[in-house]
């Protein structure tokens, strides 16, 4: 991991919490805390894109202590709650990776990464994408060129670039476009992946602008060619009411009288454990594994 830049936030005023469990997913307010405390870095009209705002989990040899305390019965030793922060400085290439201490209520570190280090997609800058490409005077001329039926609807699918490392190391998404199928262009459920377009726009999101047009391969080889009017193919959809569903089929019921076999039990505000059969465990999230179960036993 390169770095080029620390900071550290000073001590403020620390803010009375109830201490919550140190493996369960940080709440709302976590997240606004952890939002301010990076906030507090940097002049006030600093315009931030957050990327992500997850727990940052103890070290082991602090989290064992704590959880075979709280398995005896013991003192349960204090953990401090941290998050990780991951964000950019808005329209740069600046991207941070930060540790914050809300038990402390400071940022115990703060580093911006490398030139060629990049922050993951996010809704928000992905729907931004999508308009740049679309609204592209460039890309609008080599879709004139297919001579699509009228009222086509042209979709965008922005994909975060994979760099080759050849000169493209800037935070870039290759946008591959799409047609909802020409006869139901009102259709928000149509199969549109059954009709790809060979244009590619590649958006450059620290200038937020079209930098290159691509012109993806149709045959079979690499060769690409100038976007003209060809054959569109039917359409593909997989939406209920374009099958003939099975009508022979008997009903399937599944039933527990008695209830399930599992119990479920909240802790806390975000917390929840599991016990099934012989089985225990903490259930959390985060952005990277999704689902992640803890001190299974």
């Amino acid at each position: 991991m390169s770095t080029d830049q620390t900071s550290y936030a000073p001590m403020v005023a620390q803010i009375k919490q109830i201490p919550a469990h140190p493996l369960c997913p940080i709440t709302a307010a976590e997240i606004e805390q952890s939002t301010r405390l990076i906030r507090s870095l940097y002049p006030a009209k600093t315009d931030f894109a957050f990327k992500v705002i997850t727990l940052e989990e103890p070290e082991k040899a602090h989290l064992v202590p704590y959880l075979d305390a709280e398995h005896s019965g013991g003192r349960l030793p204090h953990i401090d709650r941290k998050t990780l922060v991951c964000y950019y400085l808005r329209n740069t290439d600046k991207f941070h990776e930060a540790v914050v201490n809300l038990s402390q209520q400071r940022v115990e570190s703060n580093v911006r990464l490398g030139p060629s280090v990049h922050g993951p997609g996010d809704w928000e800058e992905i729907v931004l994408v999508e308009k740049i490409a679309l609204e592209d005077e460039g890309v609008k001329a080599e879709i004139a060129k297919l001579g699509l039926p009228k009222g086509t609807a042209v979709l965008s699918d922005p994909w975060i670039y994979g760099s080759d490392g050849i000169n493209d190391d800037r935070r870039m998404y290759q946008c591959f476009l799409y047609m909802r199928d020409p006869n139901d262009p009102s259709n928000m459920d149509s199969n549109h992946y059954a009709f790809p377009l060979a244009i590619s726009p590649v958006v450059d999101c620290v200038d937020l602008k079209v930098i290159r047009i691509d012109m993806c391969p149709t045959g079979a080889d690499h060769a690409s060619q100038e976007p003209q009017a060809s054959w569109i193919p039917p359409p593909n959809e997989y939406t209920p009411e374009h099958q003939n569903l099975r009508t022979d089929l008997k009903p399937l019921n599944v039933v527990q009288p008695e209830g399930a076999s599992f119990r479920v039990t909240k802790v806390g505000e975000t917390g929840e454990i599991i016990e099934w059969q012989k089985w225990s465990f903490r259930v959390g999230y985060n952005q990277r594994e999704g689902m992640v179960l803890y001190d299974v036993s």
